[in-house]
């Protein structure tokens, strides 16, 4: 394995943002209620990107903004804001052209200054605009935008977006169609964002236990689940090479991906490292896109929430004692799970429970890489690198591309003592 790197402190970036102004849909559109499915109501919270480029053109963000006008129109939704339906009691977007929130920024440093841009780093929440100074839910807008400047010419666009409007296959065709128009061409992708075949059914048909799910009765104490200071964390980016994936598959004795391999890989070690009771259930969640697995498929081009929280389960114990291959055959049972009847009976299932994706001794594994918002091609060149914004939760593990086409960078925090001892075991190939 190659070096495994951290660091050690949150750099000032020195970053003097503008005054924050709304930028509004070019077009009138139509007032609305936008129905959000059951999978967006679990995604009330902001996801955060980063998109560093070379140097560009003088007026990168007024081009941005002028762009992002444009496209409100046919992402009306985006322009929005959350509410309530009152006789339904449930989220709803009230399309009122409310517009997105815009800034411009400079930074008096230059991009060498700053730490390795392909390593996830806390002072890069910096680069993403502060959330609106709303009062009350109705007047918070859903779409964050900063657009910051440095020394050098060079230049990073920090997108804040509320999880509800896009899944991360959805955003990419986002940020290609903002390229698309930035550039004066029409849209690479339009969008479909009706939700409508993502209703619950009536009568409601819940078959399974649906163990990817917790219920809210039966979360944990938020006291415990509550994010740690960075200073308590050890975080590290752990690079992956093609060669080293090779030699888990055969490890693992039979056909795999390697998203298969390493998922199950990152499990096993995770749940050692942690020393979990050996009786209790380890959880292992992973993003499975339900396009092409409802019945009829949903479009490609669909524009909102079809990500699917499979899952895999073991005890502690079998997971200390199992084979790597054992482990993977957990994680493609967990994948083939996911089908058009096992996805509506979990639709019915959170109308009545209200769940969240499972929280108890479990891990996320984000699959950044296989998005593809590196390769989308701006007026100004394709990103540097791009990337989401850290946060301090533990066991949210990021596969982040790599210079090593064929490999991954794998980023995740632990406590001290844990990521020493998980460092040993994803070693152990």
């Amino acid at each position: 394995m190659e070096e495994i790197r951290s660091w050690d402190q949150v750099l000032d970036l020195k970053i003097e943002v503008e005054k924050p102004f709304l930028v509004f849909p070019t077009e009138q559109t139509e007032r609305r209620s936008f129905f959000l499915s059951n999978f967006d109501q679990n995604l009330v919270f902001t996801v955060e990107t980063l998109h560093f480029f070379g140097k560009g053109m003088e007026d990168v963000a007024q081009i941005v903004a002028s762009a992002l006008s444009k496209l409100l129109v046919s992402y009306d939704f985006m322009a929005g804001r959350l509410d309530i339906n009152s006789k339904e009691g449930r989220l709803q977007i009230d399309c009122n052209g409310g517009g997105a929130l815009f800034a411009a920024a400079m930074s008096e440093l230059t991009l060498d200054q700053l730490p390795d841009i392909a390593y996830p780093n806390p002072a890069f929440a910096q680069l993403i605009l502060e959330e609106y100074g709303a009062e009350k839910l109705q007047d918070l807008p859903l779409l964050f935008l900063q657009v910051t400047r440095f020394k050098c010419g060079s230049f990073a666009i920090g997108l804040g977006m509320n999880h509800t409007l896009l899944d991360g296959f959805s955003a990419v065709d986002f940020m290609r169609n903002l390229a698309s128009v930035a550039k004066g061409e029409s849209l690479a992708v339009v969008p479909q964002p009706d939700r409508s075949r993502l209703k619950a059914r009536n009568p409601l048909h819940i078959k399974h236990e649906h163990l990817e799910f917790t219920k809210f009765s039966n979360m944990p104490n938020p006291s415990l689940s509550e994010p740690k200071s960075w200073s308590k964390l050890s975080c590290k980016l752990f690079p992956i090479s093609g060669e080293m994936l090779g030699r888990l598959k055969r490890k693992a004795g039979q056909q795999c991906t390697s998203f298969e391999v390493l998922t199950a890989h990152l499990w096993q070690a995770h749940a050692i490292a942690v020393e979990n009771p050996l009786e209790k259930t380890c959880t292992v969640l992973f993003a499975v896109d339900i396009r092409s697995r409802m019945n009829p498929p949903l479009p490609r081009e669909f524009a909102g929430n079809a990500v699917f929280p499979g899952y895999a389960r073991a005890t502690a114990k079998e997971l200390k004692e199992a084979s790597l291959g054992w482990c993977v055959q957990r994680v493609q049972e967990g994948i083939g799970r996911v089908t058009d009847e096992y996805v509506r009976s979990a639709i019915d299932w959170l109308e009545v429970y209200k769940g969240v994706p499972c929280s108890d001794r479990s891990i996320v594994i984000s699959p950044w890489k296989r998005l593809g918002f590196e390769e989308i091609e701006y007026p100004w060149g394709k990103p540097l690198y791009s990337g989401p914004v850290i946060n301090s939760w533990m066991d949210f593990v990021l596969l982040l591309p790599n210079p090593d086409k064929e490999g991954l960078n794998v980023f995740m925090a632990l406590e001290d003592h844990q990521m020493e001892k998980f460092r040993c075991l994803i070693e152990s190939y």
